[in-house]
């Protein structure tokens, strides 16, 4: 039998093809992740640049509500809309007075007095006058044991002729007298917020209850009101809302008190 023998010029040229396909494999393969990371730069440049103008947007519409708020704290609540041509931000200004049946105040320091109504201001009508438990206290490091729980000084105006009625709830025993109201463990949350003593007052036999005046003693504290029916607003809601051409909307509220009386003007005393 005779052996066939491929010539030596074939053999060098299935060499070459080889070599070519396989340079071209490794161009597609180059080509392919090449063109993958252009994508991937091209996109992440574009999501930047997305973001940027979010954060620019929404900085432009932090600073349009807060002059909505600026304009209605100065008693004007009309809609306006500040820049122009393509870069207008439209500003609605709002604002709502919605009564609960209950109510908590921010945090007051010790001799501090806060000024609750129980009539809706300025005529102080519509009196309320029904049962109202509070809750205090709500700092964890006071406490009767160091003899430095909080106590609450209450003056009553109420009637036509302003007349006057004062109580005390004291958690601690350190008073007595028959204005004392005395004040039980409550140990729980009350909205959200933790309370270490309650206490009631019945105001169902008060002639035209007006306005409450609590002063926190011996230590800092949170009042916590609740009514056995829904309590008089005790101030209004101003929600200032901008939004942008682009879409971007940004919203502040703020919570304003009724007028609150100094404790220079007016400080109660057993």
């Amino acid at each position: 039998m005779t052996k066939f023998k491929l010539p030596f010029k074939l053999k060098f040229q299935n060499s070459i093809n080889n070599q070519r396909g396989q340079i071209l494999l490794v161009i597609v393969l180059l080509s392919a992740v090449l063109i993958t990371v252009g994508l991937s730069i091209a996109q992440l440049t574009s999501q930047e640049a997305k973001i940027s103008k979010l954060e620019e947007e929404s900085k432009k519409a932090l600073a349009a509500a807060e002059a909505g708020l600026d304009n209605a704290l100065k008693g004007n609540f009309n809609t306006f809309t500040l820049g122009s041509g393509g870069s207008q931000t439209s500003v609605n200004v709002s604002t709502s007075s919605v009564a609960k049946d209950y109510f908590i105040t921010p945090l007051l320091r010790k001799d501090q007095q806060y000024t609750f109504y129980l009539s809706d201001p300025p005529n102080l009508n519509n009196n309320w006058n029904h049962e109202l438990t509070f809750y205090f206290n709500s700092d964890p490091a006071a406490g009767c044991g160091n003899n430095d729980g909080a106590a609450l000084e209450l003056t009553l105006i109420y009637s036509n002729t302003n007349s006057i009625k004062r109580w005390l709830l004291e958690p601690c025993s350190r008073f007595s007298g028959a204005q004392i109201i005395t004040a039980t463990a409550y140990g729980a949350d009350f909205n959200n917020v933790g309370f270490a003593y309650t206490a009631s007052l019945d105001l169902s036999s008060i002639s035209q209850p007006r306005i409450l005046i609590i002063r926190t003693l011996f230590a800092q504290t949170k009042i916590g009101f609740k009514g056995s029916q829904n309590l008089p607003a005790q101030g209004r809601t101003i929600t200032s809302t901008a939004n942008t051409e682009s879409g971007v909307s940004n919203r502040i509220q703020l919570f304003q008190s009724y007028p609150q009386i100094p404790a220079d003007f007016f400080v109660t005393t057993f």
